[in-house]
């Protein structure tokens, strides 16, 4: 038996139906609640799925990924072992005498083996005894990880700790204009996350092959309400990237290249701001760069109360495997009358054979208590499209109504 598989034209009732039910199953696809973190970001120094940056230009970073450019992350460097003050001829001359003098000091190198520095109870031992000799003369305790926020250290090396990211100024200090991202971690932190995000990015194309490490461009600070105490934070652009790592002197260093794909706005707040708040996210054209577009968001927001873009970027995972598809069944992503309503099998899938004037199970409250009483006891999870089916079945809607 053949099948005659021309488009239907887009004013055949079968096609108008499917557009309509088409369309219906496309708003199910974005989640627009809270929980969704293109709409509630949760930033956090504990979180391995993102890494944050301080003290870089966006545009730099932007353009740089843009055109094919390589970059490396760059760590806070560690407090030193040993600080400026201990290099002194006063402290080198106590030190000396604290080796001949210092009981716990010759204690423990008697139980030692020669007094090779690569050995670290040797090394220990020293360092310990460094720090005595420093109470001694009244120098003020080193700083270690256990006495000093990286943040001080970021300071103390001409760092901007802050995520808020500079303005720029028309010139690019020399932090800026390199080929490396600064992090605000210490190595081994910055190394766990850099290798949870390769982990985490490289497992979604094996498993689900679908791309999720972004750059997060800015992030709209925005309220629910407007008497809402409680800011919400939502990625404003998004670029795709990949992560990679060599070893390098016995350490894994890590780069970050654009992928070449196109680099979106957030459809996801998009949708959310028109439905909630009738406004129109703007979009991110060809020729715009993150700092133009922040200044645009900032302009049409301006009424809002206590909406900001704050200047973050982040880098992160990120899924889009449903807004992927949301953004593929728009109508306006098809030719004219070659959109899947035209295509009769999908005709016919969604809209049946003849006509009629809905092809949608309706959605049931089955968790209030009138609806979800009504329920056979189930073995299985079902969704809400089961549930409907459920409802239909032997009578159980009408007893409902």
């Amino acid at each position: 038996m053949s099948q005659d598989f021309s488009r239907l034209d887009s004013s055949d009732q079968r096609a108008k139906l499917a557009a309509q039910s088409i369309e219906k199953l496309r708003t199910k696809l974005l989640d627009l609640t809270g929980r969704n973190p293109l709409l509630n970001y949760r930033h956090s120094d504990r979180a391995r799925a993102q890494i944050r940056v301080i003290d870089e230009v966006p545009d730099v970073i932007y353009s740089r990924l843009s055109d094919g450019g390589e970059l490396s992350f760059r760590a806070v460097d560690e407090p030193p072992d040993e600080p400026k003050d201990e290099k002194t001829d006063d402290f080198q001359m106590a030190l000396e005498a604290a080796r001949l003098e210092d009981p716990e000091y010759l204690e423990g190198t008697k139980k030692l083996e020669g007094d090779d520095p690569n050995n670290p109870v040797f090394s220990r031992l020293e360092r310990n005894l460094k720090d005595r000799v420093r109470l001694k003369l009244g120098l003020s305790p080193r700083l270690t990880r256990a006495n000093i926020s990286v943040a001080d250290c970021a300071k103390m090396q001409g760092l901007n700790p802050s995520y808020d990211l500079p303005f720029p100024d028309g010139s690019l200090g020399e932090q800026h204009d390199d080929k490396e991202i600064q992090t605000l971690l210490f190595p081994d932190r910055m190394e766990a996350k850099l290798s949870a995000l390769r982990d985490g990015a490289r497992r979604a194309i094996e498993e689900q092959g679908i791309n999720t490490f972004f750059g997060a461009y800015g992030f709209l600070e925005w309220y629910e309400a407007p008497q809402s105490e409680k800011p919400l934070y939502a990625p404003l652009l998004l670029q795709p990237l990949e992560i990679e790592r060599v070893l390098y002197r016995g350490h894994w260093r890590y780069f970050v290249r654009g992928t070449g794909e196109e680099t979106t706005y957030n459809i996801t707040l998009a949708e959310r701001l028109k439905q909630d708040f009738a406004l129109d996210l703007p979009k991110f054209g060809e020729d715009d760069r993150p700092e133009s577009y922040f200044v645009t968001v900032e302009r049409v927001f301006s009424k809002q109360k206590n909406w900001r873009v704050r200047r973050f970027l982040t880098f992160g995972l990120f899924s889009f495997g449903r807004l992927v598809m949301w953004h593929d069944l728009a109508a306006t992503r098809w030719p004219n009358e070659a959109g899947p309503p035209t295509n009769p099998l999908v005709a016919t899938l969604l809209a049946g054979g003849g006509g009629g004037d809905n092809v949608h199970a309706d959605d049931y409250p089955v968790d209030e208590p009138e609806w979800a009483e009504k329920l056979p006891p189930l073995i299985r999870s079902a969704d809400s499209s089961q549930m409907s089916a459920i409802l239909r079945c032997d009578g159980w809607e009408e007893s409902c109504h």
